[in-house]
């Protein structure tokens, strides 16, 4: 079941174009001031706000 999981993601992101530009999307946190939101679990100080980690990796590099 994991290597049909698997390759459904690699094909969806191969849809959305290789994840060479993913949406910037910044949640906020929540009352905790945790990244709690699925899908949007990554923190980001650059923007102060909760990232997916495919826009993590694009658009807030450390």
């Amino acid at each position: 079941m994991k290597n049909l999981k698997r390759i459904k993601r690699q094909e969806l992101k191969a849809v959305k174009g290789g994840g060479a530009n993913p949406p910037r999307i910044i949640y906020p946190k929540d009352e905790n001031g945790n990244c709690s939101t699925s899908p949007y679990y990554y923190y980001c100080p650059k923007y102060d706000g909760c990232m997916t980690g495919e826009a993590w990796d694009a658009y807030c590099p450390l």
